[in-house]
């Protein structure tokens, strides 16, 4: 941590990005996020997929929250882990979505 002059004359401590992402976002990450919204708003809807072809499909929070984290237990179950990339090749789909999501559970970087 640094300090730094101010106009006033003061010092004012200035934090590295990374600790005040860290301080701010401790315990409320994405998963957090989708893990809240689906035990507090699980019936609502949160994805809605309407290709060009073929019938529209929806999921509640509940039900992605549980499909990103069964592709985060597959990625996990293949050695994936914090820290590590992955590269998600996909057309603009829902397991597209989905897998961000589970990466983001495992704190991979996407």
């Amino acid at each position: 941590m640094a300090a730094r002059q101010t106009n006033a004359g003061s010092t004012t401590p200035v934090l590295d990005p990374e600790t005040v992402a860290r301080y701010q976002f401790h315990g409320q990450d994405v998963a957090w996020l989708l893990d809240q919204r689906a035990e507090h708003r699980g019936d609502h809807t949160f994805l809605v997929w309407q290709p060009k072809e073929g019938p529209v499909r929806t999921w509640t929070y509940a039900e992605f929250s549980l499909a990103t984290r069964e592709v985060a237990a597959g990625l996990a179950a293949r050695g994936i882990g914090v820290g590590d990339a992955v590269l998600i090749h996909a057309e603009n789909c829902p397991e597209a979505v989905i897998a961000w999501y589970a990466v983001a559970r495992l704190g991979a970087s996407r």
